[in-house]
């Protein structure tokens, strides 16, 4: 349970920060990526004295986290898709990193589906609010 719920976390901030930074300050996103991921390795690197299992397994995480958030800002406009998109990105790592095991790129993967995943849910919904908002005004004109 603690271990998910750190994954999730990890995930997700580091989605987060990676779209934060490089949307804010205009950096190259694969840059930005490549930073947040070396620090939080070399984090990592530190503090694992046990050697375990779990914190070998964040510096994976907090990289396919900053996969999610290398997103373009004319894709996504607002940073909450990127958020839910690191929650979704989490799940996936947590249920299929054993089924990607000895795949090239599961990683970056896993972060597309749940970028295409949140962003195609938001144009449904988007589409959903305008047909429905359609159909209210043709009843009222009536």
């Amino acid at each position: 349970m603690m271990e998910g719920l750190l994954v999730t976390c990890v995930a997700t901030v580091s989605a987060g920060l990676t779209y934060f930074i490089h949307t804010k300050w205009r950096l190259n996103p694969v840059l930005v990526s490549a930073a947040i991921a070396l620090l939080v390795s070399l984090f990592c690197e530190s503090v694992s004295g046990g050697g375990s299992t779990l914190i070998e397994a964040i510096p994976f995480v907090s990289l396919g986290g900053t996969f999610v958030g290398m997103s373009a800002k004319k894709k996504v406009k607002s940073i909450y898709p990127i958020l839910i998109a690191g929650f979704v990105f989490s799940l996936l790592f947590i249920r299929s990193s054993s089924l990607f095991e000895g795949f090239g790129g599961a990683l970056g993967l896993s972060a597309c589906i749940s970028v295409l995943a949140v962003t195609g849910m938001q144009k449904v919904l988007k589409k959903t609010r305008v047909t429905v908002h359609k159909r209210k005004l043709r009843k009222s004109s009536y």
